[in-house]
């Protein structure tokens, strides 16, 4: 069933999110697939009675997170009513969350709420405005994409509305745990902080032991997030307490499973989040233990979401199981955990070619000093995936060690598609010895005898094209009028691209 308070919350969130991060795109990203987990659960409609705001008939607090921010602005553009069906498409509540985010009063043309609705052609998702203007004849709620073309009758949509409300099923009671989380909720930064969040820890206790474990994820995730939300302090320090005494590794290992759940992903990771390195610990196990590789995968995503205890990844470079190896080897990367570099090193000794890539590329990304050795010998791997996979993951100044390793591999390669990714790490590493190994190699040499063939100086365009620099263009510019046909035309779309990146 779906939590009426914690909807209310998301929503609210979200908006104020996009008004008051505008660049915090992760963070929007994060509120907005929370709203579309929530809507796996049911309809919901959110309507705004003089400073009330409800969500199928469950007034909301205005104290919750997000709900004064998302008042005022229904309020400010006019809104009376949104009703968003069960499993809206995330686009269409994206479009609705950034119209509703819409400074009031401060947008002409296309960029207030109106004509960004209209734009959306949004179909999961219905407003009703109190603009008189802005109903349909029949006062029926209409699809955003009509909603602001078709002509007034404000008393019949109150009709219709009162009609809607008294046929409307009634919403079940709440449970003991949502009850006592909206009252902690609406009383959180009060005196009794403590013995009401007590109270709430009991009952997610209780939900857990009785199997609710969905029910007892979400209310966690909300004692998370208002521990997030208030300063230092009695109430923060009440909070965590609680959360402490809530956070055992028995119940951890329940939520861990919930990750595994699009619907409440989220709001586990949030909750793993909090447990810091237990809660890691707790998903390395169950990426271990996973038998299908969707289990893999989604463990393994929650795992790069953690901020604590990630070090603790390093002993499964261990693991008997090839594919976990390989996992754990692409997380150390991502992370740049520079700890995991000797046992990386020793992974590009490994039976499975697919670990040995993967140690290959997390080696790159890392790319302090103890990766050269490491790197070297991959960059002359007998498979060629690897050489191309190490390759590929070089560039910037913190792989300026590994300039004259590459020329030296280059030198030495047969394998065109490989010596074109060499020659494009040569670009982008851009120090004095990669680019004159490239202006080198994309020479002509003699006229006659010693001729070179066309596919490494091919190969060193591509490296020039990636380099971008002075140096670079002017070597190609020389080129124009080389004697090789295939050479000619490499340089004039090397150039054209370049001209187009200015």
């Amino acid at each position: 069933m779906l939590n009426h308070e914690n909807f209310a919350v998301s929503l609210g969130r979200a908006v104020e999110t996009i008004r008051a991060q505008p660049d915090a795109i992760q963070e929007q990203k994060s509120q907005l697939r929370a709203l579309v987990a929530l809507t796996k659960f049911g309809s919901a409609t959110v309507m705004l009675g003089g400073e009330a705001l409800t969500v199928e008939g469950t007034t909301v607090p205005p104290a919750f997170p997000g709900i004064r921010t998302l008042t005022q602005q229904m309020e400010g553009h006019l809104i009376r009513e949104v009703r968003i069906a069960q499993n809206a498409s995330a686009a269409d509540l994206l479009a609705l969350v950034r119209a509703l985010a819409v400074n009031i009063g401060g947008f002409e043309g296309d960029g207030g709420f109106e004509e960004r609705m209209r734009a959306s052609r949004a179909t999961s998702v219905t407003v009703l405005s109190v603009r008189e203007d802005k109903l349909a004849a029949s006062g029926r709620p209409v699809s955003v994409t009509e909603a602001f073309e078709i002509g007034p009758i404000l008393e019949a949509a109150k009709e219709t509305s009162t009609v809607a409300e008294s046929s409307a099923p009634s919403v079940p009671p709440q449970s003991a745990l949502s009850a006592a989380l909206a009252k902690l909720n609406a009383e959180y930064e009060g005196a009794n902080v403590l013995d009401q969040a007590s109270a709430v820890a009991q009952l997610v206790l209780e939900a857990l032991q009785e199997d609710r474990i969905e029910e007892a994820v979400d209310a966690i995730a909300n004692l998370v997030r208002l521990e997030d939300g208030l300063e230092e302090g009695s109430p923060r320090r009440s909070l965590g307490i609680v959360l402490r005494r809530v956070l055992t590794g028995k119940a951890l290992a329940r939520v861990a499973k919930m990750a595994l759940d699009a619907r409440h992903r989220d709001a586990a990771i949030a909750v793993l989040r909090r447990g810091g390195a237990d809660g890691t610990e707790v998903l390395l196990h169950e990426l271990g233990e996973a038998n299908s590789l969707a289990e893999r995968r989604a463990f393994f995503d929650a795992l790069r979401e953690m901020t604590e205890g990630a070090r603790q990844i390093l002993h499964l470079m261990e693991h008997h199981e090839w594919f976990v190896v390989r996992n754990v080897a692409e997380l150390i990367g991502e992370l740049r955990l520079a700890e995991g570099v000797p046992a990386l090193g020793k992974a590009l000794s490994h039976h499975e070619p697919r670990v040995r890539r993967a140690a290959a590329g997390a080696l790159a990304q890392i790319g302090t000093a103890p990766t050269v050795e490491p790197l070297r010998r991959a960059l002359r791997d007998a498979d060629r995936e690897i050489r191309i996979t190490v390759a590929a993951a070089l560039g910037g100044k913190r792989a300026a060690q590994l300039a004259m390793p590459l020329v030296l591999a280059a030198e030495g390669e047969d394998d065109e598609e490989v010596l074109r990714e060499f020659c494009r790490a040569l670009g982008r590493i851009g120090t004095a010895d990669a680019l004159q190994a490239l202006i080198k190699m994309v020479q002509p040499g003699g006229r006659i005898l010693k001729r070179k063939a066309a596919g490494p100086r091919l190969a060193a365009i591509d490296g020039l094209k990636a380099s971008g620099s002075a140096a670079a263009i002017g070597t190609l510019e020389g080129l124009t009028g080389d004697n090789d046909k295939d050479v000619r035309q490499a340089v004039e779309r090397a150039l054209q691209d370049l001209q187009q990146r200015k």
